[in-house]
């Protein structure tokens, strides 16, 4: 594996970006709560100590003899729970979320104040529930997407700041696992806001409508390739390139830095696929981060295009007379593991191979034509996978190719999970909202919202969760141990999580 590849136009930066990538780790992923540090190598040395004054548990050093103090799950439910419960509100019955907070009758001092406990207290619930979810499974897939949104610049001459904003979420399930933004914070030292400003000033423009993954595919090696640097991605313009609370760094940058992140976040040893965006520094990023795991070959990593298909078309009744299908009923959230197998490509009408080699790069691409159960019936998506790493996935076994075995895995329940969450995140929080708030507010609704739609979603009647007719309720996981709407039992959750040793 080569850490640089010479033929391309690609500069020797990525060792900075390596370096860079940590400051923005941990500017985004460092979290503080009380006097808590959670840790996931460690085994908990401690023991209960009591209770102070105000009720709040104390847990003492086995050691050390050292004394700390937890989460107080009382003073935190009549402190955090009124506005957990309002956000609920907003959040399953579409409500408008400046409503709900208006009914809270609190000024914006003691909002901010109690939203940003909320947030920290959320995103701590949710790492412990991650760590020990993630390490039951037998192999883990996740799909990589990005975004761009706006939040207030607060600077004269530029009306908003536009994000670049990467987002992972598990395949199977659609939990969203990690989201991360190009702002590295003032209060962040770092070369970076030097030698990874955002420069460019154009937009790249979206690739022409195309009905087959191979096209789409080949689009978007030309794009890459049209670039002055393969890692030069033009997004927004400069007059959207600049906050008074950070500087706007490439996207290059914030994807080394999501990668390290997720690395992190993730546990060691376990078999993983990485399906990615089809962005070039995206699989660069990547592939430097897992790089012993890929070398291994315990981390794989692909691209993957999906597009809709109709289902009237030819080949589409085509796969259903020949299976014997009718319009499923099966809603989204019962959905196992495994899903619905892919066509036999050779007995459908698609005018396009099933596999073919593209770019100078010569990654093996192969087309699968997928039904994805939905409440009103089978919905038909050509998906194109590209293989990246991996020496044997092309080799033949009795049961076809290697990628042909993988293709059930890679498969998500649902072909847009990011397309979902942002789409509920708008209707949560609309755009014009987003542009009137400082990205430090956004980054904390945004916070809150990916808990609530990891934890606190309700199937209604008509298979769609409540508050938008398009949305998908993510597939049946792992039942956490906790209450996830009662803020007294997610203190305690996190109070019975082991310790770091004080010493």
């Amino acid at each position: 594996m080569h850490l640089h590849w010479p033929r391309c136009r690609c500069t020797p930066q990525r060792f900075a970006f390596e370096t860079n990538a940590k400051d923005v780790h941990h500017a985004n992923f460092a979290t503080k709560l009380a006097s808590q540090t959670l840790t996931k190598q460690e085994p908990a040395r401690w023991i209960k100590y009591g209770h102070t004054s105000s009720g709040t548990p104390r847990v003492r050093c086995l050691q050390c003899l050292g004394v700390t103090s937890l989460l107080n799950p009382l003073s935190l439910s009549r402190s955090l729970q009124p506005l957990l419960t309002a956000l609920l509100v907003a959040f399953r019955n579409n409500e408008p979320l400046e409503t709900a907070l208006t009914s809270l009758s609190l000024s914006n001092k003691v909002l901010y104040e109690k939203l940003g406990k909320l947030q920290q207290l959320l995103e701590h619930a949710s790492r412990c529930y991650e760590r020990q979810w993630f390490s039951t499974l037998p192999t883990i897939t996740v799909q990589t997407h990005s975004t761009v949104s706006h939040c207030r610049s607060g600077l004269q001459g530029y009306d908003s700041t536009a994000c670049w904003y990467l987002s992972t979420a598990e395949s199977r399930t659609g939990y969203q696992t990690l989201i991360s933004d190009n702002l590295l914070l003032n209060n962040v030292r770092s070369d970076a806001h030097q030698t990874g400003r955002y420069l460019l000033d154009y937009v790249e423009p979206d690739m022409a409508a195309t009905q087959s993954v191979f096209e789409k595919a080949r689009l978007t090696y030309e794009r890459i390739m049209s670039r002055s640097q393969f890692d030069q991605r033009g997004y927004c313009l400069q007059q959207h390139a600049a906050s008074k609370e950070g500087t706007v760094l490439r996207p290059v940058y914030s994807a080394h830095a999501h990668m390290q992140t997720l690395q992190a976040l993730l546990p060691p040893n376990k078999p993983l696929a990485l399906v990615l965006e089809h962005e070039s520094f995206l699989r660069g990023a990547a592939i430097t981060t897992f790089a012993e795991s890929v070398r291994l070959q315990t981390a794989q990593l692909y691209y993957l295009h999906a597009l809709p298909r109709s289902m009237h078309s030819e080949s589409t009744k085509h796969y259903l007379a020949n299976n014997n299908q009718q319009p499923l009923n099966k809603p989204v959230s019962d959905i196992q593991q495994s899903n619905l197998p892919p066509i036999n490509l050779q007995q459908s009408n698609l005018q396009q191979s099933d596999k073919q080699i593209l770019s100078w790069w010569q990654e093996s691409w192969h087309q699968y034509d997928h039904y994805f159960p939905a409440k009103s019936g089978s919905t038909a998506w050509s998906l194109g996978i590209g293989v990246l790493t991996g020496k044997t996935a092309n080799e033949k076994t009795p049961k076809g190719t290697a990628t042909e075995q993988l293709a059930s895995l890679l498969v998500p329940t649902h072909p847009k999970w990011h397309e979902d969450f942002w789409s509920t995140f708008e209707q949560w929080l609309p755009e014009q909202q987003r542009r009137r708030l400082s990205h430090q507010r956004v980054s904390q609704w945004l916070g809150i919202f990916r808990y609530l739609y990891n934890f606190c979603q309700q199937p209604a009647s008509n298979g769609a969760a409540p508050g938008s007719n398009n949305h998908v309720v993510p597939a049946t996981r792992t039942k956490p141990t906790f209450e996830p709407t009662h803020i007294a039992s997610i203190a305690e959750y996190i109070n019975s999580q082991p310790l770091k040793q004080s010493h």
